[in-house]
């Protein structure tokens, strides 16, 4: 409360209070933003990750298709030509 008395009495003591409270917020907002900054680069990192991982997801699903198209290729290649001999 002592504070709260030299403010009141005081306007140049009032005055740098509240200077150093607005100096301490403004390095608190600094930090904060710095964090979500971090926050966001991360993020865009997971997201390029994933981005990725879905890609070779996807090749991965094609080989195997084509692989399948090939068995089954060669399954019907092999039946027809019995057939016709």
């Amino acid at each position: 409360m002592r504070e709260h008395d030299i403010e009141s009495e005081s306007l140049p003591a009032h005055v740098s209070i509240c200077q150093e409270r607005y100096n301490a917020l403004e390095a608190k907002f600094h930090s904060v933003n710095e964090s979500i900054n971090r926050i966001n680069l991360v993020l865009e990192d997971i997201r390029a990750d994933l981005v990725a991982l879905n890609q070779s997801q996807n090749n991965r699903w094609n080989s195997m298709q084509i692989g399948v198209i090939g068995v089954l290729m060669t399954v019907i290649g092999a039946l027809g030509a019995r057939l016709y001999l």
